[in-house]
């Protein structure tokens, strides 16, 4: 996803990145503060955070809402939250199977449709890209049928 926002900020937009894990903004050397100062040093804008679990439904429509309100609009969303379970297909329990697709497809969803809701209550097109892994149509490495 940073390459993405990388791209989007190298276009002039403002950049509101989503993600489950602490602020990567917090260690000054890492690729994700690096973006953050190159977006205002060189490119005059900015590459905000925001922590939140993709299957917090209401923690999403509300981050949207307040981004969408900052400017009075919202442009487009790139929704590639994706995670994976390291084990042989014979292994995995329902219970990683769930938290898999809560996360690969429920969160990727209900993201995409808290933009949708902002974009329309605000009467203004926007663009929506739903990214998937390349694990979709090839086997990784320890993930496979024996």
């Amino acid at each position: 996803g940073l390459v993405q926002a990388e791209a989007l900020l190298e276009a002039g937009a403002i950049v509101h990145a989503i993600d489950r894990l602490p602020s990567p903004a917090k260690d000054p050397s890492s690729p994700f503060s690096e973006v953050c100062r190159r977006a205002k040093d060189e490119l005059g804008t900015s590459l905000n955070y925001h922590q939140a679990d993709v299957r917090d439904v209401a923690l999403l429509n509300k981050i949207m809402e307040n981004i969408a309100n900052q400017s009075n609009r919202l442009d487009g969303l790139i929704a590639a939250a994706g995670i994976n379970h390291e084990t042989q297909a014979l292994e995995h329990s329902a219970d990683v199977a769930n938290r898999i697709m809560s996360i690969n497809v429920t969160g990727v969803f209900m993201t995409a449709q808290a933009a949708a809701r902002q974009m329309v209550r605000l009467k203004q097109p926007g663009s929506i890209c739903l990214i998937a892994s390349m694990s979709g149509t090839i086997a990784n490495k320890g993930m496979y049928a024996p």
